[in-house]
């Protein structure tokens, strides 16, 4: 994400799992508890960032009381 997102932009999202094409909240809650099998589980099926919102942007600004039309682009 590092390469991507500039420094001091805040994101609000989460990690999710996808199974044939969707969502599986079991595969997610499997990986919270996987404890020593953690790295395994991760090679074997890998997570991915579901980002919803920009919170503040690479200003520093919060957007929180911005319109979304302001800070979608379009």
């Amino acid at each position: 994400m590092r390469a991507f997102v500039p420094p001091g932009v805040v994101l609000d999202g989460e990690l999710v799992f996808c199974e044939r094409g969707r969502t599986n909240f079991a595969l997610l809650q499997r990986r919270v508890t996987a404890g020593r099998q953690l790295l395994r589980g991760a090679r074997e099926l890998p997570a991915h960032y579901a980002n919803f919102d920009l919170l503040v942007d690479a200003g520093g600004e919060s957007v929180l009381d911005m319109h979304w039309s302001s800070v979608v682009p379009g």
